[in-house]
């Protein structure tokens, strides 16, 4: 077992050369698997004038600090980090063996470490470890098994994401042909002409600043919110008492909300009464000239423009003026209520992918947890 070390940071002449140095980020991007390249490299004289070691390929690595629990092996001869102990594994230990085990015991990896800032598994532990290995014949019969179905099953992850994306941009293309042709053929209007109210939100006060106005009946929309809603906004994280709301407004169900702050130009659509900071601008179409989701997906189509209007020292921002003149297409209100409901099926399409996505991810880790189970309970046959 081996330590790793950092060649002083001091000495740029100690970086940069041919020799791989894994850190942090690159176990965390080939977690389970092997690293053959890694961001950064040092040379002799960083390995010279430090502790850090040279390991022979196959050395297995696990992260004992800061992120505890990353495994992989060397691709070729590298070092490490002082985040790592490493196994040089002898001829009866195949190294393939010894990084499934540390995956399989991922959970339990925790129990042994210790630490008030960052949890770490200090060394007296790591040289307690011990770990039942049946003959090298068996090991390797047991290797050979994971590798096989763990490769099928990043087949089957690989597959529902490239359908998944596929929708996903088949939307995108969908929605950016619906606008261009609207952009070129409707009527052109400012978002407060076609409004029965256009204005910034009025909440100009933060739970952790003023809690005698929160904890009451009515809904508080933050920016996150809206940012989570993927269209319609449900859900709220906080609400307001009477006191709260006295100092604020009840936008109606409908409101389209607008984000003007930090991650700009997000939209959603209020499914209840609420109110919200002045952050966000919101928007109440006039009944039977437009439809509020009409007017999310146009803001969608626009997004890209309206996030590059933004200024700001600290943060981008923009405000209600850049909307004064900013035309929009609005067709006519049969058109707009067509256009939702094309958009609507095919955002139908992408949740449910989206949903089916997920229990795959979830069926796929059920799986790879099932199998390491097995493999090393001496029940994979």
């Amino acid at each position: 077992m081996e330590s790793g070390h950092t060649p002083s940071r001091k000495k740029p002449e100690y970086w940069g050369g041919d020799i791989s140095w894994i850190g942090i980020k690159d176990a965390k991007r080939a977690h389970g698997g092997t690293v053959s390249e890694t961001l950064e490299n040092t040379n002799e004289l960083g390995i010279n004038n430090s502790s850090a070691r040279v390991l022979p390929a196959g050395t297995v690595c696990l992260s004992r600090t800061a992120s505890v629990g990353y495994v992989v092996t060397m691709g070729h001869d590298m070092a490490t980090s002082q985040d790592f102990a490493n196994w040089v594994c002898s001829d009866q230990l195949d190294p393939d063996f010894l990084r499934y085990l540390f995956i399989a015991e991922g959970s339990a990896l925790s129990r042994f470490s210790s630490g008030s800032v960052h949890q770490t598994i200090y060394y007296p532990e790591l040289k307690a470890f011990h770990v039942c290995t049946p003959a090298l014949e068996e090991q390797k019969r047991i290797v050979a098994i994971l590798d096989q179905a763990f490769a099928a099953l990043d087949r089957a992850r690989a597959h529902a994401e490239a359908n998944l994306a596929d929708t996903e941009e088949l939307f995108e293309n969908v929605l950016l042909a619906t606008f261009d042709e609207l952009v070129s053929s409707a009527d052109m209007r400012t978002l407060a002409e076609a409004a029965t109210d256009f204005s910034r939100g009025k909440s100009r006060h933060r739970p952790r600043n003023d809690s005698a106005l929160y904890g009451g009946d009515y809904p508080f929309i933050q920016t996150g919110d809206i940012r989570k809603s993927q269209g319609s906004i449900r859900e709220y994280s906080q609400t307001y008492n009477d006191v709260g709301l006295a100092q604020s407004k009840l936008w109606p169900v409908g409101t389209v909300c607008i984000t003007i702050a930090a991650n700009i130009a997000e939209t959603g659509v209020l499914e209840f009464e609420g109110c919200f900071p002045d952050s966000v601008i919101g928007m109440v179409p006039r009944p039977g000239e437009s439809t509020p989701y009409y007017v999310e997906y146009m803001l969608r189509y626009f997004a890209k423009e309206l996030k590059l209007q933004g200024k700001g020292s600290a943060q981008d921002n923009i405000n209600l003026a850049t909307f004064e003149n900013a035309q929009f297409p609005f067709p006519t209100f049969e058109r707009q209520i067509a256009v939702v409901e094309k958009l609507d099926g095919l955002a139908a399409q992408v949740a449910s992918l989206r949903s089916n996505y997920s229990r795959t991810l979830d069926d796929i880790t059920n799986l790879r947890e099932s199998l390491l189970q097995k493999a090393f309970s001496g029940q994979l046959t």
